[in-house]
């Protein structure tokens, strides 16, 4: 059964990522991507959404440092 869990949510894991990487390669609305990936279009607006936060949160301080003086 473990193992059974573990799989199920490494298969949601990777709509999730492949929902985001998708729309970030493409531009697809949420719409064509809910109907791709069978879900709901607020769902995947909170997919992508979260997933970019996450992104931001995760670079923001190596592409994006603080300003100094000698900026």
């Amino acid at each position: 059964m473990l193992g059974e869990t573990w799989l199920e949510g490494l298969e949601i894991f990777e709509c999730l990522l492949s929902s985001s990487n998708r729309y970030l390669a493409s531009g697809n609305s949420f719409g064509s991507l809910a109907f791709n990936f069978r879900l709901g279009e607020s769902t995947i607006k909170e997919i992508i959404y979260s997933t970019c936060e996450a992104i931001w949160i995760k670079l923001q301080s190596i592409d994006m440092p603080e300003p100094d003086e000698d900026m």
